[in-house]
């Protein structure tokens, strides 16, 4: 499994400047199919993306991530606004809607870099046959 920290820069009016910025890594098969099955992972209960990727000293196979990259999967696992590595600055004022736009937002930018080649450069394009995780503005926009 080959793993990639980004940061995707994000609007978010209530934030300083109006910019935000949400943190995810993507954990990618060591070989990675002509059209993998992308899954976006998104914890809840203020968890963060690490949630996704859990390992104990002395313990295996808690790692989602790996088990998924292992069956040629990629899994991008993200931070909400406001919780772990995403930006915290406007946690005060921000409501549900700004979270899942910035998700929404976060969502299509990776996918973009994915397709295009540009997520890492050790990491070729690809064209995802299969996206888990639906856009929050409309579920009908394509990915």
């Amino acid at each position: 499994m080959q793993s990639y920290n980004v940061s995707v820069p994000v609007q978010v009016a209530q934030a300083p400047g109006g910019r935000a910025s949400i943190a995810a890594t993507v954990h990618a098969p060591d070989e990675l199919p002509a059209r993998p099955i992308v899954v976006f992972a998104l914890p809840g209960g203020g968890y963060g993306r690490g949630y996704f990727d859990l390992r104990f000293a002395g313990r295996s196979g808690y790692s989602q991530a790996e088990h998924h990259t292992a069956h040629g999967i990629v899994v991008v696992a993200m931070d909400h606004l406001g919780v772990g590595d995403s930006s915290t600055e406007a946690n005060d004022v921000i409501v549900i809607e700004d979270i899942a736009a910035a998700n929404d937002e976060a969502v299509r930018e990776i996918l973009r870099r994915l397709r295009s080649g540009t997520l890492d450069a050790s990491l070729p394009a690809c064209e995802p046959g299969f996206v888990v995780g639906n856009s929050y503005a409309n579920p009908r926009i394509p990915l």
